[in-house]
């Protein structure tokens, strides 16, 4: 199984020209199966590599860092050879460009995006006459991190979400914990809320840019919260994404963030119908340390020091397996959702 940073990478193969004349960069790569589940590829991982597609036309250019990305799904994705088609809209002469990136696969255009690039080196290496408007901890007007618990403290969750069939739990490529705190809340009557820590198993990765659209697609469907649904087999397709990078990642040599973890906090509060439409907000922020790293890592003040990496929201609606066309059970694979005992 290759890991996530390989997994998420596109390779760029020529310059084309588009109908209108205008240079149409390729990118091609193939969506692993192992990082997927029932036969289609996540949402999140799909947008992160295009992201990292349009990422790679950037590197050397005035704005080499994603700022936001928008993705709308057109077709679903499936595991395989795709094409990723980079066009620039505008390059900005001052704070941001603008690029669109076209997912296709076998011949068919499957996502959109629209992108925004920028400059997010920090202060210190930039010139500017107004004063330093970043509210940052210990500010009271600050955001704190929404986890409370130490990873080091977190079990491994319980249950069967979104991301149960993505083979990278089975073989140690990633860990999923929960935050205890959010444990008496999250099954009771309520907006859907809680908090996981999610670690890269690999200690020779690191987290990147790109990666972050995929950590911002596991998640618990709000679904699974509903009364009304028991036991089901469902699928929650994404049919919009967007996501804003807040904040740089942490340098390599912080002693109070981890380089392959983050947390990942979700909130859901509407369920609408027709086609079982469901918000998602995430927000994507830095951890102090690994799942399973020793007690030792917990240093005073640790949670003043975590920043908010991104928000991501998404558009998701629920699909029943069973009446799809064809006969979905033969092409995807159940998820098979039993709602926990209060």
């Amino acid at each position: 199984m290759a890991p996530l940073s390989t997994a998420v990478q596109s390779r760029f193969m020529h310059e084309t020209k588009g109908a209108d004349g205008a240079p149409v960069y390729v990118y091609d790569g193939i969506i692993d199966p192992e990082w997927s589940f029932m036969d289609n590829a996540v949402g999140g991982y799909v947008v992160a590599m295009t992201l990292e597609a349009v990422a790679r036309h950037q590197q050397k250019a005035r704005h080499p860092d994603p700022v936001h990305v928008t993705a709308h799904f057109l077709s679903n994705t499936v595991p395989g050879p795709y094409e990723i088609h980079v066009r620039l809209i505008k390059a900005g002469k001052g704070t941001f460009t603008t690029l669109s990136a076209s997912f296709w696969q076998k011949g068919q255009e499957r996502v959109r995006a629209h992108t925004v690039f920028g400059d997010l080196t920090t202060r210190e290496n930039r010139k500017s006459t107004r004063p330093d408007m970043a509210i940052d901890p210990l500010s009271l007007y600050a955001a704190q991190s929404p986890v409370q618990t130490h990873p080091s403290k977190c079990p491994l969750i319980p249950e069967q979400p979104k991301w149960l069939y993505i083979e990278a739990l089975d073989t140690g490529r990633m860990k999923v914990a929960r935050d205890p705190i959010y444990d008496k809340s999250l099954w009771k009557p309520g907006p859907m809320e809680v908090c996981n820590y999610i670690t890269i198993g690999d200690e020779d990765e690191a987290i990147t840019p790109s990666m972050l659209p995929f950590f911002a697609d596991i998640f618990l469907p709000f679904a699974a919260k509903n009364p009304k649904l028991p036991s089901w087999t469902f699928w929650t397709p994404t049919i919009v994404f967007s996501l804003e990078f807040k904040h740089p990642l942490p340098k390599p040599d912080s002693k109070y963030h981890s380089l392959r973890t983050v947390a990942a906090y979700h909130r859901g509060k509407f369920f609408n119908e027709p086609h079982g439409r469901q918000e998602t907000y995430m927000e994507i922020w830095t951890a102090p340390a690994n799942i399973g790293d020793s007690p030792d890592t917990e240093l005073e003040g640790w949670r003043d020091q975590q920043r908010c990496l991104a928000i991501a929201h998404q558009l998701n609606i629920m699909v029943d397996i069973d009446s799809m066309p064809g006969g979905g059970r033969h092409k995807l694979k159940p998820m098979n959702w039993t709602r926990p005992k209060l």
